[in-house]
């Protein structure tokens, strides 16, 4: 189990109950080849990032997905996108969410702001990125452990500064057994898939709460 600090958002109050994870695993068994709802659902709903400025300068972010296939193998991640820093393309590098600059119309950059010591964290330790990767790769225990470690990078590809003291970041990583392949190439394209799910749940977003989504700058 992981979870993740979404208390500043909205109604601290309300809180998820046993009907809701019946629903939710309902809805995720029955729903046949809908797409993923994403953005501003399940885990995502209380998502922010770039909060080393404060909550006043932080964004909306969400829940996000991404599937690769290389050849028979495949990879599909899920990430809650709840980061201390910015999130950033790992391909293109360009900035997709995070802390803005002091008139909130643009975005600044944390790892900049950390390093000339004008960094803050008004709530420490309420930072947390949970993602989890499915393959249909067969892999044993140990070799998911490398995948998981593997894709992990995808963390610092996408999200920086990542891995602070004042972030809990966590992925999974399950086998369906179905196709077989190396660690190594799995790993790569888990860490592929995760990557550009962190972005998605940056893009997917939409405004809550008062914070500003990634589709309003």
């Amino acid at each position: 189990g992981a979870c993740l600090f979404d208390l500043a958002c909205g109604d601290a109050r309300v809180r998820p109950t046993a009907a809701d994870g019946r629903d939710a695993c309902a809805a995720a068994l029955d729903g046949g080849t809908a797409p993923l709802p994403r953005g501003n659902v399940g885990a995502g709903t209380g998502c922010t990032v770039g909060k080393l400025a404060g909550p006043d300068r932080a964004m909306k972010s969400g829940l996000g997905e991404d599937v690769e296939r290389a050849g028979k193998l495949l990879c599909g991640a899920v990430a809650a996108v709840n980061a201390c820093g910015d999130v950033r393309d790992p391909e293109t590098g360009e900035p997709a969410a995070g802390m803005r600059t002091e008139d909130g119309r643009a975005l600044a950059s944390s790892a900049e702001a950390l390093l000339g010591g004008f960094a803050q964290m008004p709530l420490e330790r309420t930072n947390t990125t949970i993602s989890c990767v499915v393959t249909n790769a067969r892999l044993t225990k140990a070799q998911a452990t490398k995948v998981a470690q593997m894709a992990a990078d995808a963390y610092a590809h996408a999200i920086t500064p990542t891995h602070t003291t004042n972030d809990g970041d966590t992925v999974f990583v399950m086998a369906t057994g179905e196709v077989d392949a190396p660690v190594d190439v799995v790993g790569a394209l888990a860490t592929r898939a995760l990557g550009r799910a962190i972005v998605d749940g940056a893009r997917q977003a939409v405004s809550a709460y008062g914070y500003p989504a990634a589709r309003d700058l």
